[in-house]
């Protein structure tokens, strides 16, 4: 256990160095990326008690200290130049950024109910392709939640790569709609913050509050609850920004979401481990052995596949930047492509398909390549939220709030190159960014200031 106590050790004191030198800021990308390893590398030594028999060796210790290092001093760096630029063009600017408002942003009653049946429509396509779908394979089509599983099982992306081609699984509508239906329920996220920020009318708040809870109820029916963590992250992103722009201190908004945080991540564990029997994925663990399993596995399992190796890459990058080449096997540049876990491991009776976001990299590239493409990930992460939380455009803050929450997870598996980067993912932001255009109000884009910053402005 000596390597695991070695690395909450090191990863505490980054943390600590990268919230102090980026303004007491906890949704900074450096910030969520360190939070996600410390917590997993915590739920990893409470494994000892059950799952995890998996000594760290040096080698490993070591890989993982170097990604957190390139991680958090790419960061910094990128904070401090950029935000120590932008700071110095606030301060001569006409307009100071604190003093402008995002109440000019307002949704009509009417714009919500479009998206509540955006969702309504989502859930029944859903549910209707499922059974259609467990009719022609022969399935058992008696409980929806095991039909699903069974179907998931089947075409979900980490298990084969057959169901990326059209017409193979879930029909091309089918697919658009779980986009669309994403995108808004990031908007709703977005909604909710502001409702929240504004203190708004009531039939506001309780029509943000339907959006973000008939989405969650969609994550459910696809049985997809990461989706759901995602979101929540999501609300506490754009509330922070929101608030930013209303001139709170980032350590005042940090000490005034950490309760709420709590409460709900308290209340979303036992949820998180209840809706693992609903959707046929619970084990015959308690309630700590499942819940330090889930986000306790992917260190340990990094140390597996460095001591067992994966299956050789058939196509060379291919771990790494895996959505891009799926794009080219769907429409027929690639004759064949591996699935996208880098392998499967066992601890007890639990398995895991994720490695943390260095494992891709690593087998890709090597300790070097590692290095590079983690520094790369973190300035592009910073620098997006750096024009979020400065420049306060509503398209960064949307792809800011989308993003922000996959970097907290990547203490379990890698977003940035291996998904975002992909004709999929471009469009999801492109339809959040559209989604949260459509909900405002009429609106004009005008220069505002010095800084030639555009915003939007009710007419």
């Amino acid at each position: 256990m000596f390597g695991y106590f070695l690395l909450i050790i090191v990863t505490l004191i980054l943390w600590g160095t990268a919230y102090k030198f980026s303004g007491y800021d906890l949704f900074t990308p450096v910030s969520l990326f360190l939070i996600g390893l410390l917590l997993s590398l915590i739920l990893a030594t409470v494994g000892f008690a059950s799952w995890n028999n998996v000594e760290l060796t040096g080698q490993t210790v070591g890989l993982i200290v170097l990604g957190e290092l390139a991680f958090a001093v790419t960061a910094l760096i990128t904070f401090r130049v950029y935000c120590k630029k932008r700071i110095q063009e606030v301060a001569g600017a006409s307009v100071k950024i604190k003093t402008v408002s995002y109440y000019s942003y307002e949704t009509p009653v009417w714009k919500y109910i479009v998206l509540i049946a955006i969702l309504l429509i989502a859930i029944i396509v859903r549910i209707y392709e499922t059974y259609k779908i467990g009719y022609e394979l022969g399935l058992d089509t008696g409980s929806y939640f095991s039909l699903s599983h069974e179907i998931r099982e089947k075409y979900a992306i980490f298990m084969s790569s057959e169901a990326i081609k059209v017409n193979i699984g879930y029909s091309f509508i089918e697919r658009q709609l779980e986009k669309v239906f994403i995108a808004v329920a990031y908007v709703g996220a977005f909604l909710l913050a502001k409702q929240i920020i504004k203190r708004s009318k009531m039939i506001n708040l309780i029509l943000s509050i339907a959006v973000v809870g008939m989405s969650f109820l969609l994550m459910v029916i696809i049985n997809d609850r990461g989706d759901i963590l995602y979101v929540t992250i999501s609300i506490f992103v754009f509330y922070a920004l929101l608030a930013y722009r209303e001139g709170r201190s980032p350590l005042e908004v940090s000490r005034t979401v950490v309760k709420y945080i709590l409460c709900i991540a308290l209340i979303g564990i036992v949820a998180f481990y209840l809706l693992s029997f609903l959707m046929k994925r619970a084990s015959n663990g308690g309630f700590i052995d499942y819940i330090s399993f889930y986000f306790g596995c992917p260190i340990p399992g990094f140390q597996r596949i460095i001591d067992s190796g994966i299956q050789p890459n058939e196509i060379p990058a291919s771990y790494t930047f895996y959505y891009l080449y799926a794009f080219g096997y769907k429409i027929g540049l690639i004759e064949h492509l591996q699935n996208y876990s880098l392998s499967w491991v066992q601890f007890g009776e639990h398995f895991s398909n994720v490695f943390t976001c260095f494992a891709r990299y690593y087998f890709d590239f090597g300790v070097l390549g590692m290095i590079c493409l983690t520094a790369i990930a973190s300035c592009i992460l910073t620098l997006i939220y750096c024009l979020a939380r400065y420049e306060h455009g509503l398209m960064t803050v949307m792809i800011t709030g989308y993003l922000t929450p996959l970097i907290f997870d990547m203490a379990r598996e890698e977003f940035i190159f291996s998904r975002i980067i992909s004709v999929n993912y471009i469009m999801i932001i492109i339809i959040i960014i559209l989604t949260a255009l459509f909900c405002n109000k009429k609106f004009s884009i005008r220069m505002n200031g010095h800084n030639k910053k555009y915003e939007l402005e009710d007419n």
